[in-house]
């Protein structure tokens, strides 16, 4: 998840952590069209480095260097990006060739705006070559948190709020940096303006939750680590896959309900989005499974009770501390048969100092742990004794003159 400030950053959650996306449909994205293909291991594209699931970005060898293309990386972009990632002892030898941007590896001095590559730079082991990230006091990470408080890294401020000077300072030699369509350039035209050189990170465009830990390849590429990501993301897909194999075998599928209104919008994720498939894989039933849209659906909240309301489980609801701050903002809620129920579970287990969450960091790192979460509050008898990594049940809490009558959160468990 990149990092925003809000209102930006909410409604980025939204985007990011709740929709799938909207671009031009390629490759195994293109089967979903006629109905989603059942989970497989993808197959690598000919003459391309080897990318099981990806689809918003491609890779391909041509002697020492790695040729990388971005494709349309944000929501109604028609644009790639592409780099030519050359040995650094070779880098003066070509020159850039037209919209190319050649980029000398492995990086030594490298920024990030978003924090959803930071897990995968520490499973690479390569934080010692990160000198700045954005929004700091947000990140999860002990081991980044550790670097900021030592001075090792520096936060360089949000996509809205760049600190321009001390990026200058850093002297970086590439940024990673994000763009959510039509509310921010990530920074882009402040970074071109001050002759930094920058890369478009756009995993959250990916509709597969697999695509979208793969672009541990992406960031690999860049450390001079491939092998190291071909390994780590061999042992994520198969832990993902067995835990889909183990869902599929569920006797029945729960109704699931996802997301919340905010600002008068309920921005519900279409059938074909990275959540639908989370879903899928997790044995739920969605009503919105049949959908086309790869982006959200802006809705209301009377549309989604007429066609969710009867849902058994009710997932992702941002901010809610419990049931009765839920009902403090809208009594309507009480209209949802998984809020009468006490069955509203939020991803907010872990949060950090001022108010970041880990879900959004290692989450779209490890979708298996993700995955893993979800059968076991749809499945708990499939995972029996599974701790919660993320997600707690929203116990009650209190109303003025009430007591609490909501079993609180079975302790991490699935319950």
């Amino acid at each position: 998840m990149g990092i925003f400030s809000p209102p930006l950053r909410f409604a980025a959650v939204i985007i990011l952590g709740l929709a799938g996306c909207d671009h031009p449909a390629s490759g195994e994205k293109a089967k979903a069209g006629s109905g989603r293909p059942a989970l497989q291991s993808g197959k690598p594209r000919p003459g391309s480095h080897p990318l099981r699931y990806a689809e918003v970005f491609s890779m391909s060898r041509s002697g020492d260097a790695t040729r990388i293309t971005v494709h349309n990386p944000w929501q109604g972009a028609h644009q790639d990006f592409t780099y030519l990632l050359v040995p650094r002892d070779q880098a003066s030898r070509g020159a850039p060739r037209g919209d190319t941007q050649i980029v000398a590896v492995p990086l030594r001095r490298a920024v990030t705006l978003t924090t959803t590559n930071l897990k995968q730079l520490e499973d690479l082991g390569v934080l010692d070559s990160l000198v700045g990230v954005g929004s700091g006091r947000l990140i999860c990470s002990p081991a980044v948190r550790q670097r900021l408080a030592d001075g090792r890294i520096r936060d360089v401020g949000d996509d809205m709020h760049l600190d321009l000077e001390a990026l200058v300072a850093l002297r970086p030699e590439l940024l990673f940096t994000y763009i959510v369509g039509g509310s921010s350039d990530g920074g882009l035209a402040k970074l071109a303006e001050a002759r930094l050189p920058a890369a478009i990170e756009g995993s959250y465009m990916e509709e597969n939750p697999l695509g979208r830990a793969e672009w541990i390849k992406f960031m690999a590429a860049f450390f001079g680590k491939a092998a190291a990501a071909d390994s780590i993301f061999n042992e994520i897909d198969s832990s993902y896959r067995a835990l889909a194999a183990l869902a599929a075998g569920a006797a029945r599928k729960p109704v699931v309900l996802v997301g919340a209104p905010f600002g008068g919008a309920w921005w519900v994720p279409g059938g074909h989005t990275y959540v639908a498939r989370l879903l899928a894989d997790a044995g739920a039933a969605y009503p919105w499974a049949g959908d086309t849209t790869r982006g959200s659906l802006n809705m209301d909240l009377e549309a989604v009770l007429a066609k969710a309301g009867g849902a058994e489980i009710w997932l992702n609801v941002w901010g809610w501390k419990d049931l009765a701050d839920a009902r403090a903002q809208d009594d309507r809620y009480a209209l949802f048969r998984a809020f009468r129920e006490g069955n509203v579970w939020n991803n907010d287990r872990i949060r950090c100092a001022d108010g970041g969450r880990d879900f959004f960091e290692t989450g779209t790192a490890r979708p298996d742990w993700v995955l893993a979460d979800l059968i076991a509050i749809l499945h708990p008898e499939l995972l029996p004794g599974h701790v919660m990594r993320w997600y707690r049940r929203l116990p009650a809490g209190k109303r003025a003159g009430e007591k609490s009558s909501t079993p609180a959160d079975p302790g991490g468990k699935a319950g």
